[in-house]
C-alpha cells in the first residue's frame, strides 16, 4: 500500500503516517515508558494492601464433628449447609468444617497474625507516585499542590506557571507534529484551510492573564509622569537602608503577607495597598503590582465607570 507523502498519486488508498521525529525504526518510544515499572510497583502495593486487609480482618471458625468420618460427597454437602447457616454469602469470617473419629482427632488451628504494613511500603508508594508524575513530564504541583510557598506568590500563581510550562514544553510541540501531518491532507483538499487546536479555557485565560500583566508592567514603566502632579521627594540613604532592612526581616515579610491578606479580604483597596508598599517598603509600582497581582475585576469595572462618568 503506497505511503502518502503530500502529493496525491491517484491511488484508491494511501496511508498517512504522522509521528514524532525518532531514531527508532518504526515509532518513537512513549514518554511514559520509564514509569511502567513504577506502575507495576504501585499495583503490587495495592494487592498487598488488599490481602493485608482481608487477612487481618478475617476470623477463622472451626466446627468439628467427632462422631465419625463420612464420605467425601456427604461431607462436602454437610459443610456447605453449615457455611450457609453460619456464614452466609457475604462474610469475612472463614469456616472450616472437620469430620473426625473422636475429639482427640479434632482439627486445631494456630492463629498467625499478618505482618503490619511498615514504613518501607509507605516509601515505595510515595516514590511510585512521584516517578509516575515525572515519567509523564508533568509538574508535581498540578497533582499534589504546593508544599513550599515563598510568601510572595499564591498557590494559584504557581499552578498557572506550571500549566503554561506544561503546554509550552510538551503539549504544544505535540500539537505542532499533528497539525503538520494533517496539513499534508488538507492542502490537497483545500489549501485555504488553516488547522489549529482550540485551547482549553483555562489555558486561554492563563495566557491572557500573563499577557495582560506584562502589558500593564510595560505601560507602568513607559507611562510618562504628568507635569501637573506633585514632584516626588527623593528618598535619602538612611530611609533606603531602613527599607532594605525591613524587607529582609521576619517582621517585614510578615507585614507583606498581612498587606496581601488585607487586600484579598477586601479590607484594603488596590491603590492603598500599592501606596503602603511604596511608602513603607520602598517598592516601585511595578514591584508592588507583581506582589499583589492584577486588580480584581470589580475594581477594574469601578475604575472604568468612574472614568466614563467623569468624562
Amino acid at each position: 500500500m503506497p505511503l502518502f507523502t503530500g502529493n496525491y498519486k491517484d491511488e484508491n488508498l494511501e496511508i498517512l503516517v504522522v509521528k514524532r521525529p525518532t531514531n527508532k525504526e518504526y515509532f518513537p518510544v512513549p514518554d511514559y515508558l520509564a514509569g511502567v515499572p513504577w506502575a507495576t510497583v504501585e499495583g503490587q502495593l495495592a494487592n498487598a494492601a488488599k490481602q493485608h486487609f482481608i487477612n487481618a480482618m478475617s476470623v477463622l471458625t472451626v466446627i468439628n464433628y467427632n462422631n465419625g468420618r463420612v464420605d467425601d460427597e456427604v461431607g462436602i454437602l454437610q459443610a456447605e449447609k453449615v457455611r450457609d447457616k453460619v456464614v452466609g454469602t457475604h462474610n469475612q469470617s472463614a469456616v472450616l468444617v472437620s469430620f473426625n473419629e473422636g475429639a482427640e482427632e479434632g482439627t486445631t488451628v494456630d492463629q498467625l497474625s499478618p505482618p503490619e504494613l511498615n514504613q518501607q511500603n509507605v516509601f515505595y508508594s510515595e516514590e511510585a507516585e512521584r516517578k509516575l508524575i515525572i515519567a509523564h513530564s508533568a509538574p508535581p504541583i498540578l497533582f499534589a499542590g504546593s508544599t513550599g510557598g515563598n510568601g510572595f506568590s499564591s498557590n494559584a500563581d504557581e499552578i498557572a506557571t506550571a500549566t503554561r510550562g506544561l503546554f509550552r514544553r510538551h503539549i504544544n510541540p505535540m500539537r505542532t507534529v499533528i497539525i503538520n501531518g494533517l496539513d499534508k491532507i488538507f492542502n490537497v483538499i483545500d489549501s485555504t484551510i488553516d488547522l489549529d487546536f482550540e485551547d482549553f479555557k483555562e489555558e486561554t485565560a492563563l495566557e491572557n492573564t500573563n499577557n495582560s500583566s506584562k502589558s500593564k508592567d510595560l505601560s507602568l514603566i513607559d507611562e510618562p509622569v504628568e507635569t501637573d502632579s506633585e514632584p516626588v521627594k527623593p528618598v535619602d540613604e538612611a530611609t533606603k537602608q531602613a527599607q532594605a532592612q525591613l524587607k529582609g526581616s521576619v517582621g517585614g515579610v510578615q507585614s507583606l503577607l498581612e498587606i496581601q491578606a488585607s487586600y484579598v479580604a477586601g479590607a484594603t483597596s488596590y491603590e492603598s495597598a500599592i501606596a503602603i508598599l511604596d511608602l513603607i517598603f520602598g517598592f516601585s509600582r511595578v514591584e508592588a503590582v507583581r506582589l499583589l497581582g492584577d486588580p480584581k475585576p470589580a475594581e477594574n469595572n469601578d475604575t472604568s465607570n468612574t472614568t466614563i462618568q467623569n468624562g
